[in-house]
C-alpha cells in the first residue's frame, strides 16, 4: 500500500502480512491510499481518499476488485505479416484504475497486457520505417490485430527574408498523435522527418532573431516518394514597448 498525504510531502509505503494485516502509524488528516497486488506492482489494483481522526485509532478493510483477465494485441504490416520489436504504450483511460504499460512485441508481433479486459486504452505503437499507430479502445477485448502502415517522409525548408535568407539551426516541432518529433534544419535550411503517419500535423518553426511560424497541415504523404512542404518563410522579429499608466496617466510598476 501506498499513502499519501492530500496536502504536503507526506508518503509511506507498507505491506500486509500473510493474514492480510497492515498498520501504519503519524498518518496526516487527509490521505490518498493506493493498493497494489503482489503480481502487479506497477497496476493500481483499488484507490480512494480517506480522512484520518486525530488522536484516534482507525479500522478500515479494503476490499480488492476482482482483477481482469489479460488482453493480446498483434501488430501486423499491410501484406499480413507479423512485426517483431515494436514498442507498444499503453495508457488506460480510466481515472479510477491506473495501469500504464511499454512493451515489445515478440516475433509473432503479439504483446499481453495482463489485466486490461474491460478496460478502456490509448494505445501508441512505433517501429523504425513504420508509421506511429494510435487507436483508443473503449473497452479491451481478448484479442485485437492492428495494421502498421509504411512511414513516410516529408521535407521542408526554412527562409527568411522573403526566401533570400536559408535559416541553418532553425528548431521545427511537429506535433502528431503519436507526439512531439523535433528537427533542426541543415545549412541550406533543410529539414526531414521520416516515419510519419497520414494525418493532422502542426509544425512550430523558431529561429533566433525572427518571428516563430505556427501553421497546421493535412500531411497525405506518399508510401514511396518524399512529400515537399510549402516552404516555411519567416518574418524578422520586431519588439513592442510601452507605458503602463493609470486614469491619471501615472507609470504603474
Amino acid at each position: 500500500l501506498e499513502i499519501a498525504a492530500l496536502e504536503g510531502t507526506f508518503n509511506l509505503v507498507t505491506y500486509t502480512a500473510e493474514d492480510g494485516v497492515f498498520a501504519a502509524a503519524s498518518l496526516p488528516e487527509a490521505v490518498l491510499i493506493s493498493v497494489y497486488r503482489p503480481d502487479s506492482v506497477g497496476e493500481v489494483a483499488t484507490r480512494f481518499e480517506m480522512e484520518i481522526p486525530p488522536e484516534q485509532r482507525t479500522s478500515i478493510e479494503i476490499v480488492l476488485p476482482e482483477q481482469r483477465e489479460p488482453s493480446t494485441f498483434k501488430f501486423k504490416d499491410s501484406r499480413g505479416y507479423p512485426l517483431s520489436r515494436v514498442e507498444v504504450r499503453v495508457v488506460s483511460l480510466d481515472l479510477e484504475t491506473r495501469l500504464t504499460r511499454t512493451l515489445f512485441s515478440n516475433d509473432d508481433g503479439e504483446v499481453t497486457v495482463e489485466g486490461a479486459r474491460g478496460m478502456p486504452f490509448r494505445i501508441v505503437a512505433e517501429l523504425p520505417k513504420m508509421a506511429p499507430f494510435v487507436a483508443t479502445l473503449e473497452a479491451a477485448e481478448k484479442e485485437h490485430t492492428f495494421t502498421m502502415a509504411d512511414g513516410r517522409k516529408l521535407r521542408g525548408f526554412v527562409t527568411g527574408r522573403g526566401g533570400r535568407e536559408k535559416i541553418e539551426d532553425a528548431d521545427v516541432t511537429l506535433y502528431t498523435l503519436a507526439g512531439p518529433q523535433h528537427v533542426k534544419t541543415d545549412p541550406d535550411g533543410s529539414f526531414e522527418v521520416e516515419d510519419l503517419a497520414v494525418g493532422r500535423i502542426r509544425l512550430l518553426t523558431r529561429a533566433e532573431g525572427y518571428a516563430q511560424d505556427e501553421r497546421v497541415v493535412s500531411f497525405e504523404g506518399d508510401p514511396v516518394r518524399t512529400t515537399e512542404l510549402e516552404r516555411i518563410d519567416l518574418a524578422v522579429e520586431g519588439s513592442v514597448e510601452g507605458i503602463v499608466q493609470d486614469e491619471h496617466e501615472e507609470p504603474i510598476a
